[in-house]
């Protein structure tokens, strides 16, 4: 139909690309207003070669186009904040900076962050609150941890049948799982395991629940219940994500998909959240541009 129409009202359905030389169709240009065709003169490929070529005359590479265009600063600032930093992070000093940080609200920008705590401050939000939430929450459960949590730096894994915290040695070794050994330990057997296994996992999810946090659904349940319907942390979002302790394996809450990614991004330290609360705290906004639309830059 809309072919049809073109052809009636004696619009072009193909120009030649002023660079290329190329007969294409229209649809493989692009958009221009202010041309009489409503195309440019262009087709996106060769569109895309001569705008990189331009940024790079005006402007010496992509890399220092972006950097203006975004964030109002020159290459040269940025190796200045990376040599202020010691060529590392500026929160958890422990990877290499590799993006730009700015104030979305502001558009001021802050540092330089590696991969991680860059993409956790914007798991939070920049959310100094939420993000005081998420240290006294890891605090709470590294204490809960010190009174109720096993003796000494071993492993345990939990059986999917008696529920018991043990030694990856008292599990059956299997190649096919995850972590290499059967979901019940040698004192319940395979015959009690899949016999129990059977009966008791009626979906995926309870079956995911059972062998990766040794929990049932009406326990996440009841934890979200207790928690009033809310992520343990932020108190906003509706909770989802089971979240636990990935050294222990004891589950401490349920969150929401930002805050559980966000503590995963710090690497579950609270550390390093104190340090990203401070790194907020100490921020003093540079007067370089204009509020720049949101973007993540690799400077690497």
């Amino acid at each position: 139909m809309r072919t049809g129409h073109a052809e009636e009202s004696g619009e072009p359905r193909s120009k030649r690309c002023s660079r290329c030389r190329l007969e294409k169709p229209v649809e493989a240009f692009v958009r221009n207003r202010s041309a009489r065709s409503g195309y440019g003169t262009y087709c996106r490929p060769c569109h895309n070669l001569v705008s990189r070529a331009n940024r790079e005359r005006q402007h010496g590479s992509t890399r220092n186009y972006l950097l203006k265009h975004r964030y109002g600063i020159a290459a040269h600032t940025v190796e200045a904040l990376f040599e202020d930093q010691g060529r590392q992070c500026a929160i958890c000093a422990g990877e290499a900076p590799r993006h730009v940080d700015h104030d979305h609200a502001t558009g001021r920008v802050r540092g330089l962050l590696c991969f991680s705590c860059n993409g956790a401050l914007g798991q939070f939000e920049d959310d100094r609150g939420r993000l005081e939430a998420a240290e006294s929450y890891l605090r709470s459960a590294a204490d809960l941890a010190d009174i109720f949590g096993p003796r000494g730096n071993e492993p345990l894994m939990l059986c999917a049948v008696c529920r018991e915290w043990l030694p990856p040695s008292r599990f059956e070794r299997e190649h096919r799982r995850r972590r290499g050994r059967k979901p019940w330990c040698k004192r319940c057997g395979d015959s009690r395991g899949y016999r129990a296994m059977g009966l008791n996992i009626d979906s995926a999810r309870r079956y995911h629940l059972l062998t990766k946090y040794g929990i049932d659904i009406h326990e996440v349940e009841e934890m979200i219940r207790d928690q009033r319907g809310l992520c343990a942390i932020c108190l906003t979002n509706e909770p989802n994500q089971v979240d636990h302790d990935h050294a222990t394996g004891y589950v401490r809450g349920i969150l929401c998909g930002g805050c559980n990614a966000g503590l995963g991004q710090f690497k579950e330290s609270s550390q390093i959240i104190r340090r990203a609360i401070d790194y907020l705290n100490s921020h003093r906004p540079r007067d370089v541009h204009e509020p720049p639309t949101p973007y993540i830059l690799s400077v690497a």
